[in-house]
């Protein structure tokens, strides 16, 4: 009876030790998600906050400058990106009945407008039917959209470069 009441308490004890082992597991499972998940969740916050305090520290620096330099500046970088674009690309743009929007971060005079207007035509070939838009999150820039074709050339494209590469290099 002694040898058959052992042999119980030792299974009963193999038992409740496995059934501890589960439940430490479940709660090490557990913690481990959450901590992921708030890990997660604090490496996106600092990524917003990165991104933001970014586009500040570049606007601050922006002002600093003369903006007819960094007008100067983009409309180089784009007429650049427009000769290096496939000619099939460029005559495509300037065949199409659509507008090609200019985006610029601000407001531009017309000789200003005159003056992009001659060197994107140029650049293109042809003449395209261009429309200038205003939009300031660009930061500072020049851009061209039409219907099925984006060439980005601005902060703000470069800053959404830079914080993706950012976040992969942090996964």
């Amino acid at each position: 009876m002694l040898a058959e009441a052992m042999s119980r308490a030792e299974a009963e004890t193999k038992a409740k030790l496995a059934e501890a082992q589960a439940k430490a597991e479940t709660v090490l499972a557990a913690a481990q998600t959450s901590i992921k998940r708030d890990s997660e969740a604090a490496r996106k916050a600092n990524a917003a906050q990165a991104s933001t305090l970014s586009v500040e520290i570049a606007g601050k620096l922006l002002s600093r400058l003369p903006p007819s330099a960094v007008r100067d500046a983009w409309l180089s970088l784009l007429i650049k990106a427009i000769d290096g674009m496939a000619t099939s690309e460029r005559d495509a743009l300037v065949a199409s009945t659509a507008e090609i929007e200019i985006i610029t971060a601000a407001a531009l005079s017309a000789a200003e407008k005159a003056a992009i207007k001659k060197a994107v035509i140029a650049a293109l070939g042809g003449t395209p039917r261009l429309k200038f838009v205003t939009d300031p999150d660009l930061i500072a820039g020049l851009e061209l959209r039409s219907a099925h074709f984006v060439l980005h050339n601005s902060w703000r494209a470069d800053l959404a470069t830079i914080s993706r590469e950012m976040n992969d290099a942090i996964r």
